[in-house]
């Protein structure tokens, strides 16, 4: 179910006559919206050297996938011939944005009232430390691991696509994508080696849950991986 907000910025003074912008919100990276994103597209003024927000719509997908589609209403009644008038928009989970457009697309006053808004990834901030350094498991799907004698571990590679690790049995790799906090992981290739009927479980639990996660998140110092919003995988730093 899609739900949206609107913040309009409407001066009293002028008669109300609303209009709209409509159009579509995409970006070319094959990496599904997660559940908790948010698309705000805003509608700016350009006025000689100002530049205001006169109307924003803020839309949920709640799980809805792209493009997603907006109605952006704003006040005909203020809308000067002098005047641009361009769309901008941006996609955020939990507060990080994570796409946005990198310019503005022109509209209204050039006889435009639909864009298709094409983003880009949003330059990376404060991204906590994770690549490089082993993490080792301690609780799989609510079981805890941490008296497990050899639990498995991964370790995300500095070139920020290859991952790797033990299942406590066999050595794997994969290939994963991370754009904050969103993360796909896909493991690909592991050793055939054999071990106790009990570490061949976990080891088959845990191959099969790492292609579940869908958000990665430090928390007190622990990489927490997420499907959704449940903790499926945690782990602990074990190595530098």
């Amino acid at each position: 179910m899609m739900t949206a907000l609107l913040f309009g910025l409407l001066t009293l003074s002028q008669p109300m006559n609303l209009n709209h912008v409509t159009g579509t919100v995409a970006y070319r990276e094959r990496i599904a919206l997660a559940p908790t994103a948010v698309v705000t597209v805003s509608l700016d003024r350009f006025r000689g050297d100002d530049h205001v927000n006169v109307s924003e719509v803020t839309i949920r997908p709640e799980g809805g996938q792209l493009p997603i589609s907006f109605s952006l209403p704003y006040n005909d009644g203020v809308i000067q011939p002098g005047d641009r008038y361009g769309l901008r928009a941006r996609i955020t989970v939990e507060g990080n944005t994570l796409f946005e457009s990198d310019s503005h697309t022109m509209v209204v006053t050039n006889g435009k009232n639909a864009a298709e808004l094409v983003l880009v990834r949003a330059a990376p901030v404060d991204q906590p430390t994770i690549h490089g350094v082993t993490w080792t498991l301690m609780s799989l799907n609510e079981r805890d691991l941490r008296d497990w004698p050899k639990p498995p571990h991964i370790i995300l590679n500095v070139n920020g696509h290859d991952f790797g690790g033990n299942t406590g049995v066999n050595v794997f790799g994969g290939v994963y994508e991370w754009n904050a906090p969103t993360i796909m992981l896909d493991p690909q290739v592991s050793t055939m080696m054999a071990g106790s009927d009990e570490a061949m479980a976990l080891e088959r639990e845990f191959m099969e849950t790492l292609p579940k996660v869908t958000r990665l998140a430090v928390e007190e110092g622990e990489l927490v991986l997420y499907r959704g919003d449940r903790e499926i995988m945690r782990f602990r730093l074990t190595k530098a």
